[in-house]
């Protein structure tokens, strides 16, 4: 059997949960042809099995199905071997490092941290910038969590809902620090909201009001999800519950800039986030959806820098205390983050 690619298993992957290329290549940012090319040589790879039917809406064969639960498994365990092997790179002396989600990598954190750094320049140094090294690390939420444990991963950048559930359970807090009490444990975690946003439900503008005809006469809306078991799944599904919505789920995953594209070419309703999905609505691909008056449909979310108390270092000390003017900044009418990019 010829050698196989990690990037080939992720195309793969992509392709089999979108079922469709244009979509697939637009999560994974590449072209079509090139993403074509990746399945086939992986094809090839494999003695020239076919994984996907494309005669039949790129529908999983057999082989493809048994494929497919193998690389899923095989690239978490990579994934999980690549978070453990970074997190033995000692750090040079003024650096810093942080693990973010997905879907705040390309847009929030970028200017998060060019928002720190010029606080560090304006609050430690009179001439030159202040030379910080922040690294900056993506990963699921598990991956995360998982990182912020060790002490040689300082910081994590991610959301937490506001009102109903928590980031840090008490079953995940047991498992990262399962020698201490409870309340320790929950003294270990400390956060600083950075920004805020929000969850909202979306459709293809071409959609819309063939969607609302179907609210008005009880049919249930076609709703793309967010995988089982992801931290977004569970504040949708309890905002869902909550309202009694009549939805019929027809797929799932696991980023919500994946479900914003979903949506935009016409499949469902999905969550998205208001920051990465305003610039569809302005070109009028996508609208909000409305499901009647009365009905708070928002999931409002926190963006917030975690670290654990008992990890210091003069970097790490100093970037906490710069957030923290980010935190007060969230009371003014306009601030950095509300500027255009």
């Amino acid at each position: 059997m010829a050698a196989l690619d990690l990037e080939w298993l992720e195309d793969f992957i992509e392709v089999a949960e979108q079922r469709n290329f244009t979509r697939a290549s637009e999560a994974r940012g590449l072209t079509q042809s090139t993403l074509s090319r990746h399945i086939q040589s992986l094809e090839v790879s494999l003695g020239g099995t076919i994984l996907l039917d494309r005669d039949a809406g790129l529908q999983l064969t057999e082989a493809g199905k048994y494929f497919l639960e193998h690389a899923r498994k095989l690239v978490v365990a990579l994934r999980e071997a690549k978070v453990h092997v970074e997190l033995m790179a000692p750090l040079p002396p003024a650096a810093a490092r942080i693990y973010t989600v997905h879907s705040l990598s390309a847009t929030f954190i970028p200017r998060v941290v060019h928002k720190l750094r010029e606080l560090l320049t304006q609050t430690y140094s009179s001439n030159d910038e202040y030379d910080t090294d922040i690294s900056i690390v993506v990963g699921n939420i598990s991956e995360c969590t998982e990182a912020l444990a060790s002490s040689a991963t300082p910081f994590m950048i991610s959301y937490e809902d506001s009102k109903h559930r928590l980031l840090f359970s008490d079953e995940m807090l047991t498992t990262l620090f399962p020698t201490d009490k409870a309340h320790v444990r929950k003294d270990r975690i400390l956060s600083i909201r950075i920004a805020s946003d929000r969850l909202i439900p979306v459709c293809a503008a071409f959609k819309y009001e063939q969607y609302q005809g179907m609210l008005t006469a009880g049919v249930p809306i076609p709703f793309s999800a967010y995988s089982n078991g992801t931290y977004l799944s569970a504040l949708v599904n309890d905002k869902i519950k909550s309202l009694d919505l009549n939805l019929n789920r027809i797929g799932d995953a696991q980023m919500a800039d994946t479900l914003r594209n979903l949506a935009r070419e016409g499949d469902g309703i999905a969550w998205v986030l208001d920051s990465t999905a305003r610039n569809a609505i302005n070109k009028n691909e996508i609208k909000r959806f409305d499901f009647g008056p009365d009905r708070d449909t928002d999931v409002h979310l926190d963006i917030k820098l975690f670290r654990v108390a008992d990890y210091s270092s003069p970097t790490i000390d100093r970037i906490w205390k710069v957030a923290k003017e980010l935190e007060a900044s969230l009371d003014q009418p306009a601030t950095w983050l509300t500027k255009p990019c």
